[in-house]
């Protein structure tokens, strides 16, 4: 969109050949801004508060990698975030998950699964398959449950997930402030599934 030629288009066809740009430059930011026509400023209102949302959107992902980018340097190439589901029903498994994502993978608006609209999760749910090196689940029984306590169960399911990944990770970044005692390094984030992406992704499978 040629900034250049905005006084020759309506209000109409600009807001049209706005919604087909991928990302606006400051300089046709600028020109919107100062169009004489209240319309025309009005976009550009739009348009300056959805580049300061993605702006902050990039901000939140970029911290939610600081950690795996600090591991990533040391040559872990292969970190699984780990999360688990279940733990708080008075019935059913206690199920957990396991997600390796490729270096420097962003996924838009990945986090914790409980911050998550349904159907956010259900599409990321596929965007995570999509991208991921590997992912697996896995579970503990009620009668798993039953015969040892939740957390030990939580930390069977977790294993098992573990266990289940086509690829042998180098390092495992668990949410929480107790380790499944795998046969992987383990480091325990307490809220990580708020602060680690590859342990967000893990919370959304």
């Amino acid at each position: 969109m040629d900034a250049a030629k905005l006084p020759e288009c309506t209000v109409s066809q600009i807001r049209d050949q706005l919604s087909h740009l991928d990302a606006i430059d400051e300089a046709l930011l600028q020109a919107l801004e100062t169009d004489t026509r209240a319309g025309v400023r009005n976009l550009a209102l739009r348009e300056r508060k959805k580049c300061k949302a993605e702006a902050a959107e990039q901000a939140r992902l970029e911290a939610m990698l600081k950690l795996e980018r600090t591991l990533w340097k040391k040559g872990n190439l292969h970190l699984a975030g780990v999360d688990e589901a279940g733990r708080g029903p008075l019935a059913g498994p206690v199920v957990a998950a396991a997600v390796i994502l490729p270096p420097e993978t962003l996924i838009p608006r990945l986090n914790d699964s409980k911050a998550l609209p349904p159907e956010r999760r259900e599409a990321l749910f596929g965007e995570i398959h999509q991208v991921a090196t590997a992912v697996a689940v896995g579970q503990a029984t009620p009668e798993e449950i039953d015969r040892w306590n939740i957390l030990q169960a939580t930390h069977q399911a977790m294993r098992r997930a573990l266990e289940g990944l086509s690829v042998a990770p180098n390092r495992v970044l668990v949410d929480g402030n107790s380790l499944p005692q795998s046969a992987y390094p383990e480091l325990a984030i307490i809220g990580g599934d708020a602060s680690s992406l590859s342990v967000a992704a893990a919370s959304v499978i």
